[in-house]
Order: structure tokens, then sequence, then C-alpha cells
């Protein structure tokens, strides 16, 4: 035998319908919760690379403003949060020997100047380095 819903009955959903519902928008809405938590972490990341970058970029146009601190390394803290390491040596070539002056007239010397900016706590450690060669006279260590 059949049921016909009466003519003054409304029809509706069934709990099974309800629950499969709610379980497909529960699944839907996980899934979009991890797209924007996944982009907001990797807009901070960003973030901080882009500020280690600038950091790097101030510590190279200080030391081209104010000259080589002296051979060796140089380490100072900024903003609590992160620290450079600036590090001053002769320059090498690329078959590891001073490259010979052109001119032994000229008291210049090539100096290689890298600063490192590190962040982060230590099992996530990060860090941005930036490399250049400076021409000065002799510098003390």
């Amino acid at each position: 035998m059949r049921a016909t819903a009466s003519p003054g009955r409304c029809g509706g959903f069934s709990l099974l319908e309800v629950l499969v519902a709610f379980s497909v928008l529960a699944v839907t809405l996980g899934v979009l919760l991890q797209i924007f938590s996944s982009g907001l972490r990797r807009a901070q990341l960003a973030e901080e690379y882009s500020y280690a970058v600038l950091v790097a970029q101030s510590e190279l146009s200080k030391v081209r403003t104010e000259g080589l601190p002296g051979i060796g390394t140089h380490v100072n803290t900024i903003d609590r949060r992160y620290r450079s390491r600036l590090q001053v040596a002769l320059y090498e070539g690329p078959d590891g020997e001073e490259p010979a002056a052109a001119a032994p007239a000229v008291p210049l010397r090539p100096y290689q100047v890298t600063v490192e900016v590190i962040w982060g706590e230590r099992e996530r450690q990060r860090s941005v380095a930036l490399t250049t060669v400076h021409l000065y006279g002799e510098v003390s260590g």
C-alpha cells in the first residue's frame, strides 16, 4: 500500500537529507578554512622575508655610508625578533685567490661584505643573506 500526503500537509526534508546536507556543508567549510589559513600563513611569511631583506639592504647601505667596521663578524639585534650578522673579508676571486690590483698605485682592495638576517624560533629559524663587494683602502681587522 502506498501512503499519500494529505492535501493540507506540507512535505519537508527527512532527517537523513538534513544530516547529509550538514555533512557536505561542514566538509566544504573545513576545506575553505584550511585554504584561507594557509594563505594567511604564506602572506605572513612573505612579510617577514620582505622585512628581512629590507633590514639587510639597510645594513649594506650603512656600510656604504659609514665605511667598513673591520674584518670579521659583527652581530646586531634588530626589533627583538631579527638579528643581523655582518661579515667582512678580503674578496677572493673564483679561483680562490685575491684578484691582482689592476693599478698597483691605487691603494684599493676588494672586500666581500655579507649581511645575513636571521629570525624565528630555533626549530623554525629562517634567514636571508645579501652579499656585495666594495673597494676600500686598507681595513684593519
